[in-house]
């Protein structure tokens, strides 16, 4: 039988789940399609024996807390969701073998204190840029809330719109900082996907700003507590979620123009809007009917914006806890090279000498099973590499792959760990392209590069509308990756259609 809905979301992702809460919250009818038997996409975790390993998230920014509250604090209210929050005072340790060994902290006097101490005199610079973040996060905020006037972030904002309109390389040099100091602020780059050479200063200045601001936060029980929890807000409001069920294809008005539902399990399915938590690539080359085409701006579009960097994951389960082993950093980040440029160049399937090292008990101290501690190592990932091997070859990779991860990670920290492993598992480009759907399985969208990040993205999100009453959310939309710019996308466009809906 033919249903009919307000709102179909597709996929529940972040982005997905925060469009399909606030639409439900607004009292429109709401279904989320998704093909997995469980919520979110990227916030989600899996078990192997005795361990249950965070699949993705890092850490949050811009989280804050009830006194200050950031971005995501702000939604959860809005959505009814109030979690139990850990706050980390690090950073990040920054481990370049043999040249740099530097803990980052959290707050804006410490920062600048432990820069100034490893970049003798470049206090004030490090001050000024960390300013044009205070700019920034306050432009964003007005971008995101209001109907943006450029006058206004012109005049009200100062440099803003020059922030965006450079490399953060060119942004730290414009400032005067260092290049060791710049190389040292921008090691966050991985978690946004983009060297500082293609990220506008902006996005990487605004990203760090809220780290030290507002310190780095987990919620209690890893990320698929907040899928989860976002599913709830869904039901709570009536909205209803279809797990096991795959979208494949969206259905149109006699125009091709319009967007009128889906089909989901060769069911039918109707609707007045429809939030695709998916990338429009993924829309244009596989969701269209045959006599439907995607406008020749939004195929140019998506063709002028190649595919971000995908991922590799190692999680470790291990029989002793951080305290025995000696681990004192939640989040170490292990370089060939401290110039990012240099440390994409290191991350290829011949040399791992670049990735992060993330022990969750250090953050949260209840992670694992008492006695025991869990770590996950990430880097960049090679699609063609992995795609190219035959099914023999490719696990017999990907165990060579864990075998150099621990020498690497022994061998740079003086930790002993082998002894200690009890599960372990690997995620390459092909697992996460499984499991997210995305292309490559990058989860980060399309590049960010200087001509094309969030700004100009928001600012020009009503011309690059696809079709009508379709809104597209996720990592490739107009506040990039990461949670909490995706559960800001999914709650621009929840707005764009409850507008439209209640005129």
């Amino acid at each position: 039988m033919d249903k009919q809905y307000d709102v179909i979301v597709i996929g529940a992702g972040n982005g997905g789940l925060s469009a399909a809460a606030n639409t439900a919250k607004a009292g429109l009818k709401t279904l989320v399609i998704e093909r997995h038997n469980l919520p979110g996409g990227s916030a989600t975790s899996f078990v192997r024996g005795r361990f249950e390993f965070e699949a993705a998230l890092h850490e949050l920014f811009d989280l804050g807390d009830q006194d200050h509250p950031g971005t995501v604090w702000q939604l959860f209210e809005h959505y009814g969701i109030h979690l139990k929050w850990y706050y980390e005072n690090q950073l990040m340790r920054i481990l370049v073998p043999d040249q740099v060994d530097i803990t980052l902290p959290t707050g804006i006097t410490n920062f600048l204190d432990t820069m100034e101490e490893a970049v003798p005199g470049c206090r004030k610079s490090v001050a000024r840029a960390l300013d044009c973040g205070r700019t920034g996060v306050e432009a964003l905020q007005y971008i995101n809330n209001e109907h943006p006037n450029k006058l206004t972030l012109l005049t009200k904002y100062g440099d803003f719109l020059k922030m965006c309109a450079c490399t953060a390389r060119q942004g730290f040099k414009s400032l005067g900082v260092p290049d060791k100091a710049a190389h040292l602020m921008e090691t966050y780059w991985s978690y946004l996907g983009g060297t500082e050479d293609q990220m506008d200063f902006f996005t990487m200045i605004v990203m760090l700003y809220n780290y030290i601001v507002q310190r780095p936060a987990m919620p209690a029980h890893k990320s698929h507590e907040m899928s989860l929890a976002l599913a709830d807000s869904i039901y709570r409001h009536h909205g209803d979620i279809w797990y096991n069920c795959t979208v494949s294809q969206l259905l149109f008005d006699d125009s091709g123009k319009t967007v009128t539902g889906v089909v989901a399990n060769g069911q039918k399915i109707f609707s007045r809007y429809v939030v695709a938590d998916i990338s429009p690539t993924t829309i244009i080359t596989k969701l269209l009917p045959a006599n439907v085409q995607a406008p020749e701006k939004n195929i140019k579009l998506t063709n002028a914006r190649p595919f971000a960097y995908s991922l590799e994951t190692m999680y470790l389960g291990l029989n002793r806890s951080a305290e025995e082993l000696g681990i004192k950093h939640y989040s170490t980040f292990i370089l060939k090279d401290l110039d990012p440029v240099k440390q994409a160049a290191a991350t290829n399937h011949n040399h791992k000498g670049t990735f992060i090292a993330n022990c969750l008990n250090c953050f949260v101290p209840d992670a694992s099973p008492k006695g025991t501690s869990t770590l996950f190592f990430t880097t960049m990932g090679d699609p063609q590499y992995w795609a190219n091997l035959s099914p023999a070859e490719y696990y017999q990779a990907k165990n060579k792959r864990m075998q150099d991860w621990v020498n690497h990670y022994e061998r740079f920290t003086g930790i002993s760990i082998r002894p200690y492993i009890e599960e372990a598992s690997f995620a390459t480009d092909v697992t996460f392209a499984r499991y997210l759907g995305t292309p490559n399985g990058s989860p980060y969208g399309y590049q960010i590069q200087d001509w094309d990040n969030i700004v100009p993205r928001l600012l020009n999100m009503a011309d690059e509308q696809m079709f009508n009453h379709l809104e597209i959310t996720s990592a490739a939309a107009e506040n990039i990756d990461g949670y909490n710019n995706c559960y800001t996308n999914g709650f621009l466009h929840a707005n764009n259609i409850i507008k439209e809906a209640f005129q």
